[in-house]
């Protein structure tokens, strides 16, 4: 059963080596219960490199909200949080 699947930015560590685009991959990955191999690549949908650098080089007095649809949820990024809601019928 999926479920909404929320990522504390201060949990996800921008400066570290995992990328942004990674996390969310797990996340959905997660969210939706199946294995992140049988998943499409999230490169199909957002420009990763973009995302990543984006969120990186954001500062802390930045407001932001970027959302998109992806293996049938709705990720959402914000400043604070990252959240990954399935859609009912995926």
């Amino acid at each position: 059963m999926s479920q909404s699947t929320t990522i504390r930015m201060s949990e996800f560590d921008v400066e570290g080596t995992e990328p942004l685009s990674r996390t969310i991959y797990g996340a959905v990955a997660e969210a939706k219960g199946v294995d992140p191999l049988d998943l499409a690549p999230l490169a199909q949908v957002i420009d990763c490199d973009s995302l990543d650098k984006f969120v990186a080089q954001s500062s802390d007095n930045v407001t932001f909200s970027i959302q998109f649809e992806y293996a049938g949820c709705r990720v959402t990024i914000t400043e604070t949080e990252i959240s990954i809601d399935p859609k009912e019928d995926s």
